[in-house]
């Protein structure tokens, strides 16, 4: 039961900025592909067997990630006209 609610969570948490960057991207998915598939590198690279810390790295980086697009994306002029 908790996997399945920190799973919905996770989904939940990823959802607008994958939205957003789709959106940026001009329609095309593959960014969201390369963001996806870099979150779950960490569960490939360090994933020692019976390690519990493993998943829960890949959750925090999966659940925080997806933000980052905002923080590059266009800047607004600071000069009021």
């Amino acid at each position: 039961m908790f996997v399945a609610v920190a799973a919905t969570l996770l989904a939940a948490a990823g959802a607008y900025p994958l939205a957003y960057l789709y959106e940026r991207a001009g329609g095309t998915i593959w960014p969201c592909v390369l963001l996806h598939s870099l979150a779950h590198l960490i569960t490939v690279v360090i994933w020692p067997a019976g390690e519990l810390t493993a998943p829960l790295a890949f959750m925090a980086v999966a659940a925080v990630s997806p933000w980052l697009v905002f923080a590059f994306g266009p800047r607004r002029s600071s000069s009021g006209s």
